[in-house]
């Protein structure tokens, strides 16, 4: 005999629970769902602290699907104490992973081949269409994030600003990402927008930039060569003139005639 179940499983350490719809000869069997976060709960606290119920026993597949879907709705997984993630009645057909199975359809070409059409689809998507897309996507993304408390969304804020400073302290060990040295060089070179396309010249003593605005006025070429006081470039002071400072943050090579400033703001010596 098959009965056609409504369940509903629940975490006994935190009250959270997950509904579900099941078509099984034994309505009693050990099925809990199928659902991720809930598979993942039950690997992190053990099968023997949840606990299954039937909610209600149903005369076909579509009733049972009804009758979830009347349980399971958008205000339903909403909740911060439920596991469902998608609204009731819509049943699992495993239909995907046939087709996956199959390699039906674009599931037949190689990942490089399919990388190629996503990325000729992007480049033939008006960027603007595109960028809205995205950003719809990333906003809905991330509030259904926040509102979950999903990853980091579950710390606290302290716990939150720990592991921020440590993602920090390890790149910066690591020398990766905005701590690689290649992308600093790369971001000097660009310099910001008030910055973008300035050029360094000195005069011997002191170093000077030569606007972007400047140039527009006289190209810079032109100015060395009508002001030979300046030289192009830009004057580096030696390691015996300086000493490296740090405020737990930026690292900063001071001048020693400039410590005691540094010192005052918060700065210690070395680098962190």
């Amino acid at each position: 005999m098959i009965y056609y179940t409504v369940y509903k499983t629940t975490n006994l350490v935190n009250d959270k629970i997950y509904v579900g719809a099941h078509k099984t000869e034994n309505p009693y069997d050990r099925y809990l769902g199928s659902n991720l976060p809930l598979k993942r709960a039950i690997k992190k606290y053990g099968r023997k602290n949840f606990k299954k119920e039937i909610i209600k026993f149903c005369n076909s597949e579509e009733e049972m699907f009804e009758c979830e879907a009347n349980i399971v709705n958008e205000n339903f997984i909403a909740r911060e104490d439920t596991y469902n993630l998608i609204e009731g009645g819509k049943g699992w057909t495993g239909l995907g992973q046939r087709v996956l199975e199959l390699g039906t359809g674009i599931h037949s070409l190689s990942f490089d081949e399919r990388s190629k059409i996503s990325k000729e689809r992007i480049a033939n998507t008006d960027p603007e269409l595109l960028r809205e897309r995205n950003s719809k996507a990333g906003k809905i993304g991330g509030r259904v994030c926040v509102e979950r408390k999903r990853g980091i969304h579950g710390l606290s804020e302290e716990a939150r600003m720990k592991n921020s400073e440590a993602g920090i302290a390890a790149a910066r060990e690591k020398g990766c990402g905005f701590f690689n040295p290649k992308f600093q060089s790369e971001l000097g070179k660009r310099g910001g927008p008030k910055n973008k396309g300035f050029k360094w010249y000195n005069n011997g003593e002191k170093s000077f930039k030569y606007t972007l605005k400047e140039q527009f006025k006289e190209d810079f070429y032109s100015f060395l060569k009508n002001n030979p006081q300046f030289s192009e470039g830009r004057i580096f002071k030696t390691t015996a003139d300086t000493k490296w400072m740090n405020n737990g943050t930026i690292n900063k090579r001071v001048p020693i005639n400039e410590i005691d400033i540094y010192l005052s703001n918060g700065f210690i010596f070395g680098r962190p």
